[in-house]
């Protein structure tokens, strides 16, 4: 017998040894073992069993199993899937799932819980009786899988899922919880704490990567376990898993960009909930259109929680930056921040620095040149508006093709820009800046939040703003995320000021400014109407006209540069390959900026499928790799 065995910290995907008689009847797929690799001795993870090995040449033999059943059955084969959709060997699978060197870890406690039933602890105040929650608990109950869309409009989530939650424990079944963000604020955590005490685990990754391995073995022994996490926590080892929350499911913090297989974890959420025949939640206030049309068809059930409007609502103003003399603080801005200044009263005002400097608009009408085809925004690149998805290419104008004005400017405002600004009618006013700039001063900065009278602040510290304490808020533009080249930028324009406006609805004395030049899209007076599902039908017709998800698949390719290729033409070998592929269309290549080093190109091609297909069954990542170039394939980019 033989066995395939993963290395983790290697980028190798199998290699195969003998099975000694010895271990035969103790070993399986999941088992710890030892084996001896470049003559040094390494611990490895059998993937899979076989009567026969896949080479001819002498085969090494295990040297030792370590541990019989170190991964679950359940996780491992989530693995194998994730591995196989998202283009991955098993080496960077084990990478990036595991935490380091766990494998070599004794763990320090005993066995927690095992035979101990739950029971709750009173909640802090009583849920009304829910439907939603009684439906999915009835699931629970019944150990149904079932995927369901939870649109939580304006409803305290936390509460809902401390119920579901303690629901579950007393079911003698475990949970995982996923939030977008690591800055878990403290009274998050101690409100999870003081409800599920030592079932309760936090688990993300500025903890200490000691105690990562020791709540990943805690899982690992205990019966019961609820955790909550980042992404990185849905590849725990949970026994008796019953129920999954994913948290914000929109947010795009869920997709793993920087590594070099890029899961996202709330995809991964429902497939694992599929895996282990139990129940997965996804909720939002602004679900991703991809999450609110499976719904529609039936793959996901959507439950609605009811609507609680506030007794007064709060003030909403749209600006019209076309209209304003000052392109950067309005003048409505300037005299409500005065008011607040002179009433002692705490202004925020918001920038979203994602925004592309690179793109222009006409001040005078709004308009933004856009890719004919992929109803992306135009980037100014070499005297030409360039796609960076298509390549297509436009001449730069001297007058608005729509307007014939001539006043344009680009996106890129900073928030040293604006401080200055409002130095130059607020004079001595001492400002709290919260960005990127001043990172070393963050944690400082982030505990003057709920101080400070003026704050300048970007998704930096956005989490942490007490809101009930904020008389008003101005998003100086509403743009920068409008037309960043990306078809997805209509919608997070829409969850980013829909977020803004329900967080400051908590405060009737609150006003809301929001400053754009594009006050008639529908991503942003949607949002100020607060009406999800007009946003949706529009949004949903965009998409099905470009083709775009959830009516296609999408997956990008990157060719990075080096000394010893030329990645144009590698890139355009592999568009070439692709193209001859049934079901595929392919968009490019097309030279990109490093999002790290400007200066230096990447070439990117666009693939396109339909929504039914996988694209790994469709394409052998060995078959596109040219010359030992190394390709980064992105499945379902955001």
């Amino acid at each position: 017998m033989f066995a395939e065995i993963a290395i983790p910290r290697t980028n190798l995907d199998t290699l195969t040894y003998a099975i000694p008689d010895q271990y035969s009847q103790v070993i399986s797929p999941g088992s710890l073992v030892l084996v001896e690799l470049k003559k040094k001795k390494v611990l490895g993870i059998v993937v899979d069993i076989s009567e026969t090995s896949k080479i001819t040449t002498y085969t090494k033999e295990i040297l030792e199993v370590v541990e019989s059943e170190f991964l679950p059955q359940d996780l491992l084969a989530l693995l194998s899937w994730v591995k196989k959709y998202y283009f991955a060997n098993w080496g960077s699978v084990l990478n990036l799932t595991l935490p380091q060197s766990v494998y070599k870890l004794k763990p320090k406690f005993e066995v927690e819980n095992s035979a101990i039933e739950y029971q709750a602890k009173p909640p802090t105040y009583e849920l009304p009786n829910l439907p939603a929650v009684r439906k999915i608990i009835n699931s629970l109950e019944q150990s149904q899988t079932k995927t369901f869309l939870l649109w939580q409009q304006t409803f305290d989530a936390a509460e809902i899922y401390l119920r579901l939650l303690e629901e579950t424990l007393r079911l003698q079944k475990s949970a995982i919880v996923l939030v977008p963000e690591i800055t878990l604020t403290p009274k998050y955590i101690a409100r999870f704490q003081t409800r599920l005490g030592s079932y309760l685990s936090v688990f993300h990754s500025q903890i200490k990567l000691s105690a990562r391995k020791q709540i990943w073995h805690k899982v690992k022994n205990n019966n019961l376990s609820v955790v909550l996490g980042t992404r990185s926590a849905i590849f725990l080892p949970i026994k008796n898993l019953g129920l999954i929350i994913v948290d914000d499911e929109h947010d795009i913090s869920y997709k793993e960009q920087e590594r070099h297989f890029h899961y996202h974890a709330r995809d991964v959420a429902v497939m694992r909930a599929k895996i282990t025949k139990t129940i997965a939640i996804l909720a939002s206030p602004t679900p991703s259109c991809e999450s609110f049309y499976n719904a529609e068809i039936g793959k996901y059930e959507l439950l609605t929680l009811p609507k609680i409007k506030p007794k007064i609502k709060n003030q909403v103003l749209l600006v019209d930056m076309r209209k304003s003399s000052d392109k950067i603080i309005s003048s409505k801005l300037k005299y409500e921040i005065k008011a607040a200044y002179q009433n002692k009263q705490r202004t925020v005002l918001y920038l979203n620095r994602r925004g592309y400097a690179r793109v222009i608009t006409c001040t005078d009408c709004g308009y933004v040149p856009t890719c004919p085809q992929c109803g992306i925004s135009l980037i100014y690149h070499r005297e030409s508006f360039l796609c960076h998805i298509c390549q297509h290419r436009e001449t730069v104008f001297d007058f608005c093709p729509k307007c014939h004005g001539s006043d344009f400017r680009y996106y890129g405002i900073g928030t040293q820009k604006i401080e200055s600004e409002i130095k130059r009618f607020i004079p001595k006013t001492e400002i709290l800046r919260i960005d990127t700039d001043a990172l070393k001063l963050a944690k400082q900065k982030i505990q003057d939040l709920n101080t400070a009278k003026i704050i300048i602040m970007t998704r930096l510290g956005f989490r942490e703003l007490d809101f009930s304490q904020v008389n008003l808020f101005g998003v100086i533009l509403a743009d920068t995320t409008l037309f960043l080249p990306d078809f997805r930028s209509p919608e997070r324009t829409f969850q980013e000021l829909s977020n803004i406006i329900e967080n400051c609805s908590n405060n009737k004395d609150c006003k809301v400014i929001i400053q754009s030049f594009h006050p008639d899209h529908y991503a942003i007076y949607r949002a100020v109407q607060g009406n999800y599902l007009k946003f949706y039908e529009q949004e949903l017709q965009v998409r099905k006209k470009l083709n775009y998800p959830p009516f296609s698949r999408l997956a990008t390719i990157t060719i990075k540069p080096s000394k010893s290729n030329d990645a144009q033409k590698l890139s355009e070998k592999i568009a070439n390959k692709l193209s001859q592929i049934n079901n595929i269309t392919v968009l490019g290549p097309s030279a990109t900026p490093h999002p790290r080093k400007p200066q230096t190109l990447t070439h990117q091609i666009l693939i396109k499928t339909k929504p039914n297909q996988t694209l790994a069954n469709l394409i052998n990542k060995e078959e596109l790799t040219l010359d030992k170039v190394d390709i980064d394939i992105n499945v379902d980019p955001t």
